[in-house]
């Protein structure tokens, strides 16, 4: 550290004991590196002089010491560190910026600086402030003088400028607020503003109105005070009977992580469709559907009734016994999927059963797609025999299996045996391999059968790679829509009603599209939570974020 001295100014070291500068040793202004330049007619005698070390000032000397170091005329005065210069008394050394006479003090800007910058500036600082250097300097802020003023009543009043105040009070009891327009609004405190909040909100006037509403008819009113629009947000906010009937936005509230099975019926999507109306003529009033991920075949039946057994019996008879077992099977909270019964068949075959958050397609979106598909395809085919559905099953089940699927740019069934089925066109129109399969020789068959299954398999490995670039694309799509919205364990939330459009039947109409509120206990993968009522009852399913949202506690409820 180099500082310029002042003409009071004295050199600056460790504190060691001091020396006059009389018997200074090996110090000339001329000479360099502490060696003493006096000639000598003995050069090994010169070598042999005695180097005393150089002085140094500290806040040891005494008065007369000090005075005797006066005659010393140096222009810079060296230290390594703050730490060797504290306590260091003014009248030896001071370092002073040149300032212009008369001129006032002035507060410079905050400078922006890099965080590796910033941390080494704040040490500089700090060191400068132990070694006391330097020290808070705070400045009044007051425009004019404080007068005190004593009114009529014998009470004492601080006025920074008369005018001012004459504006903000033209009565004594009253503090009022000058728009730019003019106007005169009075300001209200924490106690009037809040009732006042509740009036305007809630009141026999009072439409539940947005918050930059609520401040539009207050200041319209005539009032104001500082915290005006924040208390307006946090009382809207807060309001219940806003939250519970608060409209349902129905869009995503977290990403979509595609999931891709590359083994065919490894992984299977299951879903019910129903209650269907009117039943069949047999009484069926569900349908049983059960997706395969990769080759997207799709395997249905009618039921009469929902039961574990018969579900069990389904996934042996169509899943198992023809497919193998799967690896996993997704379904979504219904009762037959997360029975007892069900789930101890799973364990007991190895099955992973992976459940979805109840009234959230996304997450078992195959099977949902395959449903939908199948439904059209009934109802194209029932025409005026709206009871005889359970009859056109098998046939929407043949013709989607036909059919070219988007995702894979293939048929489920070429996918699956590696060749087109046989249809009953080509029967009648008589095509080129039903005509010609009979006249193939042994060798023609062979080779044919080999370039089949090679085809197979590159079949497979290109609908795979669709398969990627269909969920990849899709998955750009839907995360667009997102609006990131999480929870945390202990969170208080509002649940939406589901379905939608679910009323209560005390409330008909008037029924709210909120219920709540419920506290989260355990926040699962896919933004799933699981919940609990207030008194401690747990959810038995979890429920995905998009049905959630949070609750905030009104202003009463915080002791306003």
């Amino acid at each position: 550290m180099t500082t310029s001295s002042t003409p009071r100014s004295r050199p600056i070291g460790s504190h060691v004991d001091p020396l006059p500068w009389h018997e200074w040793k090996g110090y000339s202004p001329e000479g360099e590196d502490g060696v003493d330049l006096h000639p000598d007619d003995n050069a090994q005698s010169a070598r042999m002089i005695k180097i005393k070390p150089i002085p140094a000032i500290g806040p040891c000397y005494t008065h007369h010491q000090l005075s005797q170091y006066s005659g010393v005329d140096l222009t810079d005065c060296f230290a390594w560190d703050y730490t060797e210069m504290p306590g260091l008394d003014r009248s030896i050394i001071e370092h002073r910026l040149p300032l212009k006479k008369g001129f006032r003090p002035f507060q410079q800007r905050a400078r922006q600086m890099k965080a590796e910058i910033l941390e080494e500036v704040k040490k500089e600082i700090e060191k400068m402030l132990a070694a006391g250097f330097i020290r808070p300097c705070r400045y009044a802020e007051w425009i004019s003088s404080i007068v005190p003023v004593e009114k009529k009543d014998g009470r004492w009043r601080v006025a920074i400028d008369f005018r001012d105040l004459n504006r903000a009070t033209p009565k004594d009891d009253d503090m009022f607020y000058r728009t730019l327009e003019g106007l005169l609004l009075k300001c209200l405190g924490p106690t009037e503003s809040n009732r006042l909040l509740h009036e305007v909100h809630e009141g026999a006037c009072g439409t539940h109105q947005s918050a930059h509403k609520m401040k539009w008819l207050i200041r319209r009113s005539g009032f104001y005070w500082p915290t005006m629009l924040e208390d307006c947000f946090n009382y809207y906010k807060g309001c219940q009977a806003c939250q519970m009937f608060g409209k349902i936005q129905m869009v995503p509230a977290s990403a979509m992580n595609p999931i891709i099975k590359p083994w065919p019926f490894r992984g299977w999507g299951m879903d019910m469709i129903g209650k269907i109306h009117p039943a069949s003529s047999k009484k069926h009033e569900w349908i049983l559907a059960i997706t395969d991920y990769f080759t997207k075949w799709v395997e249905a039946v009618p039921m009469k009734k929902v039961k574990s057994e018969d579900v069990i019996k389904f996934v042996k008879e169509h899943v198992i016994h023809r497919f193998g077992i799967p690896q996993t099977i997704t379904t979504d909270g219904g009762s037959v999927f997360v029975s007892k019964e069900f789930r101890g068949f799973c364990d007991d075959m190895g099955i992973k059963l992976i459940r979805s958050s109840p009234y959230y397609a996304q997450a078992n979106g195959q099977a949902e797609a395959s449903n939908q598909s199948l439904i059209k395809l009934i109802k194209r085919k029932i025409e005026e025999n709206p009871r005889d559905w359970h009859e056109k099953l098998s046939e929407a089940l043949w013709a989607y299996r036909m059919s070219c699927h988007g995702a894979i740019k293939t048929s489920p069934y070429q996918l699956v045996y590696g060749q087109e089925a046989v249809l009953p066109w080509e029967i009648t129109a008589g095509s080129r391999r039903v005509t010609f399969q009979d006249d193939l020789t042994a060798d023609e068959y062979a080779a044919l059968m080999s370039d089949t299954i090679e085809d197979a398999t590159e079949l497979r490995l290109w609908s795979l790679e669709k398969i990627k670039e269909n969920k990849a694309r899709v998955a750009r799509a839907y995360n667009k829509k997102v609006r990131p919205k999480e929870f945390q364990v202990g969170d208080l939330v509002w649940e939406a009603v589901l379905p939608l459009g679910t009323r209560d039947k005390a409330y008909g109409k008037w029924s709210p599209n909120w219920h709540g509120p419920y506290k989260v206990v355990q926040a699962l993968k896919g933004n799933a939570y699981m919940l609990e009522e207030l008194d401690g009852q747990k959810f038995p399913v979890a429920v995905n974020g998009q049905h959630l949202k949070k609750y905030f506690p009104s202003m009463w409820d915080d002791g306003h």
